[in-house]
């Protein structure tokens, strides 16, 4: 008997007694090395310092928190979620392609959100878009000053 007979028979027999029947992939489980793995395979800025992928705080390593962007209970529970892993080849929740730097501020925000928190989380681990953002705010920046400037 496989893997999946045995689960079939547990639900079948908890919807024939009446019961909820939750069933969980092992690939929807935090595990307790992901913060390890994920600053194994990414150092460091100047060997202390992290950019939220939220906000783009620029954090030090002792106060970082490592956050899964589609969050373990999204994953485990939600169909959409579970597909978009499997559209963007992510096997585990705890794998590289989940996890993002984030300071302790937005990851409590974010708690367990999806949507536009997903988006941002993507979208944050790139460096590109990092710095594409900050070249926003300078230029942003610099047009006030200047309008401040002119209009005195």
């Amino acid at each position: 008997m496989s893997n999946q007979d045995s689960i079939d028979d547990i639900k079948h027999y908890c919807h024939d007694n009446g019961l909820i029947c939750f069933v969980y992939s092992k690939n929807h489980l935090r595990d307790n090395h992901y913060r390890d793995n994920y600053f194994k395979k990414n150092s460091p800025l100047f060997n202390k310092y992290y950019i939220c992928a939220y906000c783009f705080k620029i954090v030090p390593k002792e106060k970082i928190t490592v956050d899964h962007i589609i969050s373990v209970k999204k994953a485990k529970s939600n169909t959409y979620y579970q597909r978009l892993m499997n559209r963007l080849k992510i096997t585990n929740v705890n794998d590289e392609k989940n996890l993002v730097a984030c300071c302790q501020r937005c990851n409590s925000k974010k708690g367990k959100k999806g949507d536009l928190w997903v988006i941002r989380g993507f979208l944050g681990k790139h460096t590109l878009w990092i710095m594409l953002c900050y070249g926003i705010m300078f230029i942003i920046i610099i047009n006030l000053i200047w309008l401040l400037l002119k209009f005195r």
